[in-house]
């Protein structure tokens, strides 16, 4: 293996890593979030604003997730093309952002059964 394959797999690697760690760091960061909004005592602030801004939030957050996930994706399918042990196992990924997408749709529907 040259130097230049051998610097090719590190940034390969650390870009996989990167990406993963997006994966499971942005769902757990808006489900924290979101328990500190709807939690949290803010006057002037109705609970069905709270519901949608944070149903919006997770539209946004789900919207990047995909990004990073396309990343992700791009980045170990190169890594696989150049080691073939690599596996790409995008299924143990996502779990947690579909906790974003459930979490968003229970709070907007939270907030429409009270308007």
């Amino acid at each position: 293996m040259t130097d230049l394959e051998s610097t090719q797999l590190t940034e390969l690697n650390t870009r996989a890593r990167t990406y993963t760690t997006q994966l499971w760091t942005v769902p757990l960061t808006y489900l924290a979030a979101i328990a500190v909004m709807l939690t949290g005592d803010t006057p002037g602030f109705p609970l069905t604003l709270k519901l949608l801004g944070g149903a919006a939030l997770g539209l946004f957050v789900m919207a990047h997730l995909v990004g990073v996930e396309i990343g992700r994706d791009r980045a170990v399918s190169a890594l696989c093309e150049r080691d073939p042990t690599a596996r790409n196992q995008w299924w143990t990924m996502w779990p947690l952002p579909l906790a974003v997408v459930f979490f968003a749709g229970v709070q907007l529907g939270a907030a429409l059964s009270r308007l």
